[in-house]
């Protein structure tokens, strides 16, 4: 019988960003509000208090209250964008029952008009109304500039006290909505923009144009924020996800695991449990060591492409030898 020894090869592709993709602004909110970018997009706190962050070490996020709190970036011409990524580690406390039930968690400019751009979340989308509140179906929302308001539906509803990687991009033509590194959902919005004279603060934790009863403001945690000039591709979204998400990716096999001993040529599944943020393209691979139990030129019996916990099943080659290791 061959003893096996049993290890996971985790393959990870890292964004490659181009010319159209710039980054405009960096908070990751490690004591401060200030921009870590280079263009000093610092950010002015109002009754927005420092808290643990998405990996539980003190003072690396911000807790927006929903009723006062916000942070301020004064008017720049660098973020007049007409297509951006916006990309955040994010956390939602209780969703807001108020008229038309929104949060936003970033808005510059005015809705139904050339400057805007929006990120937040409601219910809107579920029940096609502003009188009805229904907060087991609230799901993030992208909108840029325009006379229209665009909706869409994917299904995707958040779930309270859970940390999320929240993306939101607009080319030019579609807003589209990425959780956790994976693309969730796409509206066709053509591009409406017109800066002209305006000269909007971009504000995070509620909407300041839409008066008290249109506040939308934030309840929740907010860990880290970047800006991108230019719809960052998919494949730099998820991995930029992996970079700002604070838990790190690990692979452990479910205990225990006592079927150790195993013929050549027959088959077994190993249940395994992840942590931490895995890209879309992510392969996980069950590798097989020689017989004294060595890595140094392992065989692959098995692999599975997936994000989540799961079960790997693999067969090991007639010709493996008996092992000594």
């Amino acid at each position: 019988m061959k003893k096996l020894s049993i290890l996971f090869a985790i393959i990870f592709y890292f964004p490659l960003l181009t010319s159209a993709q710039t980054l405009i602004g960096s908070w990751n909110f490690n004591g401060n509000a200030n921009d870590g970018s280079g263009n000093a997009l610092n950010g002015t706190v109002y009754n927005a208090t420092l808290t643990s962050g998405q990996a539980g070490t003190a003072n690396t996020a911000y807790h927006f209250n929903g009723m006062s709190s916000h942070i301020d970036v004064p008017y720049s011409s660098l973020l007049n964008l007409t297509t951006w990524t916006i990309q955040m580690i994010i956390k939602v406390d209780s969703f807001n029952s108020n008229t038309c039930q929104e949060e936003d968690i970033i808005n510059r400019g005015t809705a139904f008009t050339g400057d805007l751009i929006e990120v937040g979340f409601n219910d809107n989308t579920h029940d096609g109304s502003c009188a009805i509140y229904s907060p087991n179906y609230t799901e993030f929302l992208t909108s840029a500039a325009g006379t229209a308001n665009i909706t869409y539906h994917d299904g995707n509803y958040i779930q309270l006290n859970t940390w999320y990687c929240m993306t939101a991009t607009f080319d030019g033509n579609w807003a589209k909505t990425y959780l956790n590194g994976i693309a969730v959902d796409s509206a066709h919005y053509g591009n409406q923009y017109s800066y002209g004279s305006t000269t909007p603060t971009l504000v995070i934790g509620y909407y300041p144009s839409g008066g008290s009863s249109f506040s939308y403001r934030f309840n929740g945690d907010l860990d880290d924020l970047k800006i991108w000039s230019g719809a960052l591709p998919d494949s730099a979204i998820a991995n930029s996800c992996g970079v700002l998400n604070a838990v790190p990716p690990a692979i452990t096999v479910n205990q225990p695991f006592t079927d150790t001993l195993k013929c050549a040529g027959v088959s077994l599944s190993l249940p395994y449990t992840k942590a931490g943020f895995f890209g879309s393209t992510n392969t996980f691979t069950l590798q097989l060591s020689n017989s004294s139990g060595s890595f140094s030129s392992p065989v692959n019996i098995g692999s599975v492409t997936s994000t989540s916990s799961g079960t790997i099943t693999g067969t090991i080659p007639s010709t493996t030898a008996a092992g000594t290791g």
